[in-house]
């Protein structure tokens, strides 16, 4: 067997893995069964610890055991969160759940994109890295937005039983996992964790371009996420409660679209300027909907995840080409976890801004913000790859 077909298998993997119908109402969830919002939100929030605590760690053990058994174990963890879940009546087995959760995100962080390069790198495919990804990108994008909206019709009859049907397609894609062959790229050699985490810090810092890039998408990563998470207590003075739903999936179908528009931009105008035109359409448009203040707001911003689909894969391709495959996977976690640092402080800067101000000048001053940080991006684009 070959790693010829493992793009085709992690496309569906991916499309799997997020076609689940829980997402528009999750916390809904927690709290029917808590009737606390801070219970409720501490589930998240220790779903994320346990992803930032285990991120780098399973980094630094994929490049040295392989991918696909760390694919696997992700597959087998995310299954089993639900699971646990779909049988949960208190609050600790829904925290076991989000633990189990976030060492799930915590496997496929990094790993899963690492094993995609370096399958390519095998059948020297390397130069289609980035029209394959986008593809995987739309496809797990439309996954969301299929699941988002059967999911809201599911959870008005029962909101475990949508918890429930999620088991489904997870178990699904935890079989298309194991129909993944390990690619032969160069795992690390290196004895020491501290050592391997050391030379993935040494090759950020020394790679001008890596260092500027990742730098520039963790920051813009930060800012626009706790945007979006605070985004809707914004647009909720335009719209009814229940219409937050259908924006959110149509944003999920624009990323897909958005997506496959990627591949096709970068073979027009350079994946460069793909990813820079992007990043300031992203955060412009995001501004406009803010200045908006209107009806108008949740439709201007549409145009949002339509710009983040066809940028995030270029930038995604860019940082891949920068990262030797035997210490890929922990460069990966080290940059997400520097994007996740970003995101609670930006989370808490704008709490803090909107409580002074309004939500209003809290997230103009974040989008402000997120587009001045691009230019971090685009002075890392000046330097050649190395």
């Amino acid at each position: 067997m070959n790693t010829k077909d493992n793009p085709k298998f992690l496309r569906w993997f991916n499309f799997f893995s997020y076609f689940i119908f829980s997402s528009p109402i999750l916390v809904l969830f927690f709290n029917s069964v808590l009737d606390n919002y801070a219970l409720s939100m501490t589930i998240y929030a220790a779903q994320s610890i346990s992803c930032s605590l285990l991120e780098i760690p399973f980094g630094i053990i994929s490049d040295r055991i392989g991918r696909k058994n760390i694919m696997v174990l992700g597959a087998i963890t995310r299954l089993l969160c639900f699971i646990i879940w779909a049988m949960s009546y208190s609050f600790v087995p829904l925290l076991l759940g989000a633990i189990i959760g976030g060492a799930s995100d915590a496997l496929a962080s990094g790993n899963n994109d690492a094993l995609l390069y370096d399958s390519l790198c095998d059948t020297k495919q390397k130069k289609s890295y980035h029209k394959i990804y986008a593809r995987i990108t739309s496809y797990y994008q439309f996954a969301l937005f299929m699941g988002s909206m059967i999911g809201a019709v599911v959870a008005f009859y029962s909101m475990r039983l949508a918890i429930i049907l999620n088991i489904l397609p997870l178990t699904i894609a935890l079989g298309l996992s194991l129909a993944i062959v390990e690619p032969r790229c160069k795992t690390s050699s290196e004895t020491s964790f501290i050592r391997q985490f050391i030379a993935a810090i040494k090759n950020l810092w020394q790679n001008r371009r890596l260092r500027y890039v990742a730098a520039g998408d963790g920051l813009n990563y930060g800012l626009n996420e706790s945007a979006y998470s605070f985004n809707s207590i914004f647009i909720s003075q335009f719209v009814p409660v229940w219409a937050l739903g259908i924006f959110k999936s149509l944003g999920h179908l624009l990323n897909s679209i958005g997506a496959h528009l990627s591949s096709i931009f970068a073979r027009k105008i350079g994946i460069n300027k793909t990813a820079c035109y992007g990043l300031v359409a992203d955060n412009f448009m995001n501004i406009v909907s803010v200045l908006c203040n209107s009806i108008w707001t949740p439709i201007v911003r549409l145009a949002s995840p339509l710009a983040e689909g066809v940028y995030s894969p270029a930038i995604n391709t860019i940082t891949q080409n920068e990262i030797p495959s035997k210490i890929r996977a922990t460069t990966l976690s080290i940059a997400s976890i520097f994007g996740s640092l970003c995101y609670s402080g930006a989370a808490i800067f704008i709490g803090y801004l909107a409580d002074i101000t309004s939500p209003y000048w809290a997230l103009l001053a974040a989008y402000s913000i997120a587009m001045m940080v691009d230019s971090l991006v685009f002075v890392g684009l000046k330097y050649r790859s190395k």
